[in-house]
């Protein structure tokens, strides 16, 4: 806002009566959106996951669907970057069968795998510039031995009392803050006793 503008507002019991901008370059006025809800006098406020999509900070990454063997792991690896801090905050496994078991492991050992997921901003509006995420997510390491067990949990689907099969989707309810160049394995094993498909969806959000 230039010397010569300056913003008028009147706010009584924390209700806001009129909130305008005033250029006094051009004489154009802006009205801008209340703070203060209409009905309870509540301050308006967004949630922090809104925030990080606003700020272009969210990133969503996705693996199409795959068939695996029975008791076979399917692996990812997440390599983050020394200029962000990543906060890993949902990885959404939609799976067939009954258990697949999905394990974390921070800084095992092993050879990178191709890259197959590609990082997208959840601003499209502002931020279609994918690449800015720094993260690299790769499908299938090998060799992966080792590592801290960060977490571990149980996904899957069902089936049904005449052997119909059903999917269902199962996510990671904490946040993870994840170390700097630091490479983490996401793995998911097949223990539903055949071979069952499973597709999965990684969001997290990074910031400076």
């Amino acid at each position: 806002m230039s010397h010569n503008s300056f913003r008028l507002g009147l706010t009584v019991l924390g209700f806001m009566f009129m909130c305008v901008t005033v250029d006094g370059r051009t004489g154009t006025i802006y009205k801008t959106r209340p703070q203060i809800e209409k009905e309870t006098g509540a301050t308006r406020v967004i949630d922090t996951d809104h925030s990080m999509i606003h700020e272009g900070c969210w990133y969503t990454a996705f693996r199409e669907t795959t068939t695996i063997a029975n008791s076979t792991p399917l692996y990812f690896e997440m390599i983050t970057p020394d200029s962000f801090e990543v906060h890993l905050k949902d990885i959404n496994i939609f799976a067939v069968g009954v258990p697949w078991v999905i394990t974390i492991l921070e800084a095992p050992a092993c050879t990178t795998g191709a890259i197959q997921a590609y990082a997208r901003n959840r601003n499209r509006a502002d931020y279609s510039t994918d690449s800015l995420s720094g993260v690299v997510l790769k499908k299938n390491p090998t060799g992966v031995t080792g590592g801290t067990v960060v977490t571990s949990f149980y996904a899957g689907g069902g089936t049904g009392v005449v052997g119909t099969k059903s999917s269902a989707s199962s996510k990671i309810g904490l946040e993870l803050e994840l170390k700097k160049s630091t490479t983490y394995i996401i793995k998911m094993l097949n223990s539903t006793g055949s071979a069952n498909a499973i597709s999965a969806v990684f969001d997290w959000y990074q910031i400076k």
